[in-house]
Parts: structure tokens; sequence; C-alpha cells
């Protein structure tokens, strides 16, 4: 679980490659920022033993959070 305080979502994105252009453009930025990752393809507990096997693909989000000082050249850097 990540502790939010003092921190502000950046971005909620849905593919790996845009994950690691915003992690990477971060990064190189010297931006601290933490990284959520959801499983959105499990609608309930019963779903678990199936996910990611056969057509049943993974379907995860990405939420980036930075700090409240950081959010605005955050936005600026990933447009």
């Amino acid at each position: 679980m990540i502790n939010h305080f003092g921190w502000s979502s950046l971005t909620c994105v849905y593919t790996t490659d845009d994950k690691n252009r915003i992690q990477e453009t971060l990064y190189e930025n010297n931006i601290p920022f933490k990284l959520s990752v959801k499983d959105l393809s499990i609608k309930n507990t019963f779903d678990l033993p199936y996910a990611g096997i056969g057509t049943n693909k993974l379907k995860l989000s990405y939420t980036f959070y930075v700090k409240k000082k950081d959010i605005e050249f955050a936005l600026h850097l990933i447009k």
C-alpha cells in the first residue's frame, strides 16, 4: 500500500511501453515517484487462478505519483 501523504497522482497508463517511457522520463529528470500497479482483469476472487491464462490476458493499470512540489514540472515532461 502506498502512503499518498504529500504525493499527487500524476497519470494512469495501461501499457508497459507508456509505463516505461514515463518512468524513464521521471528518472532522467531526478523526479522522485511512486508507482502503483492494479490488476483490472480480476473481477472477483474466483477469477484469480485464471488470470493471464489462455484468452484471459492480464489487464494492468499503472498509476504514477509524484511529490506535490514536482507535479507541474512532471506534467510538462510527460506531455
